[in-house]
């Protein structure tokens, strides 16, 4: 009789202890859901912001690339003006100062307007 209760006793125990593992284990298990979704959470909000700022990344680099276009046309333009002026004859031929005297005074003119 003694052993069968022994047995019954242990056998208490066992289950009592099972139940302990069981129930810590639960607790690891919800814990370790909540790091998973933590974790979900910040990847989703890292690629939300990384998607951002591709965004914007792009519409800085489309205002950068009119820029740009604006840029080069005005210094084309400029260009084209300045060998207008370089290989424009001379006002007064043969009299260096006096062709540039009377260039930058057209010149002044010009602006004026």
């Amino acid at each position: 009789m003694n052993l069968l209760l022994i047995g019954w006793g242990l056998a208490g125990l066992l289950a009592l202890a099972g139940g302990g593992v069981a129930w810590w284990q639960h607790g690891q298990i919800e814990q370790l859901e909540l790091d998973r979704d933590r974790a979900v959470q910040a990847g989703q909000l890292c690629s939300d912001n990384t998607r951002i700022l591709i965004e914007a990344g792009d519409e800085a680099l489309a205002r950068a690339e009119t820029a740009r276009d604006a840029a080069k046309a005005a210094a084309d333009k400029s260009r084209r003006t300045a060998d207008d002026i370089i290989n424009a004859p001379r006002s007064v031929p043969g009299d260096a100062c006096a062709s540039a005297d009377a260039d930058i005074r057209r010149w002044l003119l010009d602006r004026r307007k």
